[in-house]
Order: structure tokens, then sequence, then C-alpha cells
């Protein structure tokens, strides 16, 4: 499918075609705006990169802007008081205007014979010396697809036109090439009115990254047409005939060239099948010309919508929690520094009770080293801890007083560190001060059916019996606490202070994970909101033009 705007003597219109083509085809018609000027032929360009198309007047300064729907939407026209750049134009009337297709090269000629170049990025004018080479007046300029350092003109005298290789990087040089399209015939100037018209094939990339495309149609009285390759011009040309006078040619694709009559009918020829005759689409008005609107990709909003992937599934460095195909291993927390300095004395030491540990062994006890430092919680009071205290005597120790500690609490913490290691062996020196106690929770399987196990800690009445404590071996002192026919807590049981880690480290990562959404929620809202600010923006400017044209017809001018 495919959409042209043509224009007529008094008005616009867009016809769209589609295939295979048909005889009666239905075309849109098009409302000039208001403020253009009465009795004026209307004069359309088409813009190759927006499908936008402009639609001016010569006798008026306003350009008023299409889109490739018809839709009028925006007019341009220079300030009050400006001025543009004066002495920039060729000597004389302009008689032909061209462009390439960035903008960059501005080329304009005159009746005058004098062709101008202007380079917008450099901010140039080159007068292009033409000589005798070209005779008459220039009333074609176009900027070849295939060959972008390249300008090809005509003339209205001759039925030859010109390829002029424009200055580059590596020559400052102006080639001119003559190419004789329908051969010898029409070469003397005068014969003839000369070129009508030049046209170019559009420009597709294939799925190689070769292009293709760029052919050139001349039109010439008669309704011949000549079909050039500029990328071999040397070539003969292939000479078609439409069989009716034409004024004007138009690529509807790359095989598709459509021609305008004078009594306003539209032929279309296929270039694949030359033997068959043009289709006649019959039209309610003369076309003036016809312009072949690019199919422009719109880019898609982006989606609004959440995300798939949720982001709560994630850990704050971004990798998926719950992944079938990823297995992320739990990190253990990092160990607690070890105690220096005073903090050694808060050492506690735990005994076995002398009637369930037999006294030989306790000779062969073995110290356990927890893997990391343990947390005692301190929670009687010491009046609480006045009316526990009882006296124990023990056999193979000096008479001292109990004094019973129940089950951890959450109170004020204090570290623990490991006994029997080689610090404790290095320090056989007794402790003056009386030790903390030290707790021991039972195995997960009887913490639910039994109280909590009560500790004894010793201390010593006397300051005379401190050398016994002295002449001990380390390993009596390093024997973990259990509770008669209990089972000793092993080391895989997990005790609370673990889990309140595993607790506050799980609540750390959540609250990154709350961070994380935020901040990924804020980004979608952006990126959604982007393009309806730009439409926004886009309006207020629309509805500020619309004021000024409405004052502007209030003042009556």
């Amino acid at each position: 499918m495919t959409t042209s705007l043509l224009t007529h003597p008094t008005g616009l219109s867009l016809l769209t075609l589609s295939r295979p083509l048909h005889q009666t085809t239905a075309h849109t018609p098009l409302s000039l705006p208001s403020r253009f000027p009465a009795g004026a032929h209307p004069l359309a360009r088409t813009s190759p990169s927006s499908g936008h198309t402009f639609v001016f007047s010569p006798s008026s300064s306003v350009v008023w802007e299409y889109d490739s729907r018809g839709r009028r939407v925006g007019e341009m026209s220079p300030p009050a008081g400006s001025s543009g750049k004066i002495g920039m134009g060729p000597s004389g009337s302009i008689t032909a205007l061209s462009s390439n297709a960035g903008g960059t090269l501005i080329a304009a000629a005159s009746d005058a014979g004098e062709l101008v170049l202007y380079d917008q990025t450099q901010a140039t004018r080159l007068v292009v010396p033409l000589g005798t080479s070209i005779a008459g007046t220039i009333t074609n300029l176009s900027f070849p697809p295939t060959l972008p350092s390249s300008l090809l003109l005509s003339s209205s005298t001759s039925l030859h036109i010109h390829l002029l290789a424009l200055p580059n990087e590596s020559s400052d040089r102006i080639d001119i090439r003559e190419i004789r399209p329908f051969g010898s015939a029409g070469q003397a100037v005068g014969v003839g009115r000369g070129v009508l018209d030049v046209v170019f094939s559009p420009v597709m990339e294939s799925s190689d990254g070769r292009k293709k495309g760029g052919l050139c149609a001349v039109l010439r009285e008669g309704g011949e047409v000549a079909l050039v390759g500029l990328d071999a011009p040397e070539s003969a040309a292939k000479v078609i005939s439409f069989g009716s006078d034409l004024h004007g040619l138009c690529f509807l694709d790359g095989a598709s060239l459509a021609g305008c009559t004078k009594h306003g009918s539209l032929l279309i020829k296929d270039l694949r099948a030359l033997a068959k005759d043009p289709i006649e689409i019959e039209l309610d008005q003369p076309i003036t010309s016809i312009h072949t609107l690019p199919s422009i990709s719109r880019t898609a909003r982006p989606s609004i919508a959440p995300s798939v992937v949720s982001t709560a599934r994630r850990t704050p460095l971004g990798e998926a929690r719950n992944v079938a195909n990823v297995e992320i291993e739990t990190m253990a927390p990092p160990p607690l520094p070890s105690l220096k300095g005073k903090e050694k004395a808060a050492k506690a030491v735990v005994r076995r009770e002398p009637s369930s540990i037999p006294t030989a062994e306790k000779d062969n006890a073995v110290t356990a080293a927890p893997e990391r430092t343990r947390k005692v919680v301190r929670t009687e009071s010491e009046s609480m801890r006045d009316k526990e205290r009882e006296k124990q005597p023990s056999p193979s120790q000096p008479q001292t007083k109990s004094r019973a500690v129940s089950a951890p609490q959450d109170a004020a913490p204090r570290p623990r560190p490991s006994v029997g290691t080689s610090r404790a062996a290095s320090n056989p020196h007794p402790n003056p001060h009386p030790p903390h106690p030290s707790l021991s929770r039972p195995p997960s399987s009887a913490r639910g059916t039994t109280p909590a196990p009560i500790i004894e800690e010793n201390e010593n009445e006397d300051q005379d019996q401190d050398g016994h404590e002295h002449d001990e071996p380390v390993g009596d002192k390093a024997v973990p606490a259990s509770v008669p026919g209990k089972p000793r807590a092993g080391p895989e049981d997990k005790p609370d202070w673990a889990t309140v880690d595993e607790l506050r480290r799980e609540i750390g990562n959540l609250q990154l994970d709350m961070l994380r959404m935020g901040r990924n929620l804020k980004n979608e809202i952006r990126r959604a909101v982007h393009p309806l600010a730009n439409e926004l923006k886009e309006s207020r400017e629309v509805i500020e033009r619309q004021r000024r044209e409405i004052e502007r017809l209030r003042r009556g001018y």
C-alpha cells in the first residue's frame, strides 16, 4: 500500500494505492488553510526523514506542515521584523532549488545561469563555474541517492543531463560529465523543450547490506521516459513510452512509475512488465504534481506494565533468589572479633558437677572451642541472685559459693571467647575477679519439654585457695556444663544468637529489596511519563501557534 500526495490548482488530496491496481481509486481531498492566498497554486515538498509534507505558496511567507495522514500539524512563519541572510543567493531569479538527504548541502540555480552550493556544516558558499558546457536555464536540480557527493542538473533547451562531482576531502575539483539518455537525438541546443522532469527510485537495503534502487527516470515531451543507471552512465538507457503527454513523474515504489497527464489523470507503469499498457486512474481535478509519502515506522511506546520478574525475588545485588537452575549459597555470618585487654577477665568458667562426672574423666577432658564467640546474657538482678545463691560442697574442690543463673534472655550482651586455646594456655595466672556465668542450651528436641537448665558458677571465698585453681588443668575449666539425665548440646545445634543474626540479616535484605523496588518503580514511572510529557509539550506548542494565529486574525493581518 502506497500513499501519495497530489497537488491540484485549487487544493490537495491524498491517494492510497494497493495491489493489484484498479482504474477507479477513491482519493481524500484536503482543505487548504484559511490564510492560504486566494487564487495561488499550492506547492508541496515532502521530507524523506519524517514523512511530513510542507505546503507553501510563492506569494506568501507562511509554510504549513501536514503529517502522513493529511492532518495539519504545524505552521511556520518568520517573526515580524526579522531578516534572513541577504546576499547569499545567486544573482537573478531562482529557477531550481534542491538539498541532499541530510540537509547539509543546498544547491540553487538562477535564470542568469549561475549555480551556487551552500555547505551548512562549514557555512561556506561556492559558485560552480559552468562555462559553456551547459546552455539555457537550469530547470531541475537533484542529488542522486546513490551518489551523495554528486549533483544532477538539466536545462530547458537540452535533452542531455549533466552529473557534477562535487568537491570532497580527497579532491577540490568539480568534474562535469554529460549524459545522453535519449542518444544523439536532441543533441543540438534548441531542439524541443528539453527535459521536463527527473526523478529517482527509492533506495532499499537488502539483507546482505547492499543497497538497491536509485534508478534515474528522465522525462521528455511526448511521454517518453529514459531509464538511466547512474552507477554505469555509459551504458545505453532504456526508453519507454506512456502513450500520452506527461508533465511530471513519480516513483510509487521500486517497480511502479506514475506520470501526471495534462487532462487530470494518473498513468501508472509497471517496470517489470514493460509490454503492458499503463493503468490509468481518472480524477476529478487536474494534477500539477505528485509526491510519494515515505513509510516511516513508528517507535513503540515503552510499556508501563510492571516487569515480569518481581523485584521482591531479588537480592540487594540483583541476583534472583528463587531460580530453579541457580544455586545460591547461604553465606555464614562473619566471626566476631576476639576480646582484648580487660575483657579477658569476663571469661566464664563452666565446671561439671562432681556428682554427675567422675574424677577420672576430669583428667581426660577435652576442651570444646566454639566456632564463634558466644554472647552471655545476664538478666537476674542482684537481689534475685542473693536469694538463689546456695552453698554446695565439693569433695575435690574447696568450699565455694554456687550461684544459679537462669536460661539466657534478652538483655545487654557480653561476649564470651573460646576457651582452651593457646591464649588460655599462655595466661596461667588465676583470675582475681569472679567469673561470669556461661550459658549452654540443650538440643532442640528437649527444648520444648524440659525447663531451662540451671548452670552453676563457682566463686572462691578465700584468697588462699587461688593456687588450687592455678594448678588445675585447663581442660577442667573448658568442659561445657551439662544437666544430669539430659543429652549434651552438640556443635550442630544452632544457638539463639545465630538465629537472631539470621533474622537481622533477613530483615536487612527485605529493607534493601523494598528500596530497590521503590527505585525500579520510580524508573518505570519516569519511562512511562516521558513520552506523555513530550506529547504535552508538543500540544502546548501547537496551542500557542494557534493562539498566535487567532490573535493575528483578530487584528486583521
